[in-house]
């Protein structure tokens, strides 16, 4: 699940902004991935509760940014990905005066439930079909199948032995 929170100077953005710029992040990770995986949130952020090297600033832009349906293993992946999510971001921020910084931090994906459901398998017949209808939903032991970050098939493990 990447989990975006962009903090903001007050009125640095529309609605319609915000929503185009939540749009675009989303469309990034949802050929991948379900695209409700995807959560962006908005802060604005009064100058007067911003500080940036100790002094107060009304300007700034910071994007943290957490990923947890997916690892980004290795440095050439890692630039990548940095890459890809910087050019998306660009029409939100270039342009528009504001210095900025974004970050990534990983989370474990064990420790990660959406509505409670353990999320299935990489591109397993359930994450298919969560991708299809846009929601979580049940899936049993025969829809686990899918593949790790080698390519090499995971899951299909019936629980019952």
């Amino acid at each position: 699940m990447p989990f975006w929170r962009i903090h903001h100077p007050v009125g640095a953005y529309t609605d319609q902004d915000k929503e185009d710029f939540a749009k675009a992040i989303t469309a990034r990770y949802a050929a991948e991935m379900p695209a409700f995986y995807c959560d962006v949130f908005f802060y604005e952020v009064e100058k007067r509760n911003a500080f940036r090297g100790g002094e107060a600033d009304g300007n700034f832009v910071r994007i943290q940014v957490e990923h947890i349906a997916r690892a980004i293993d290795g440095k050439v992946m890692q630039e990548f990905i940095m890459d890809m999510l910087t050019e998306t971001i660009r029409p939100w921020l270039d342009g528009r005066g504001h210095d900025w910084e974004i970050s990534i931090g990983e989370m474990p994906a064990e420790l990660w439930r959406v509505d409670g459901l353990t999320p299935p398998p990489f591109r397993s017949p359930a994450e298919k079909r969560w991708m299809k209808d846009n929601k979580s939903s049940p899936y049993d032991w025969t829809e686990t199948v899918g593949l790790n970050a080698d390519g090499q098939i995971v899951g299909l493990v019936d629980p019952r032995g």
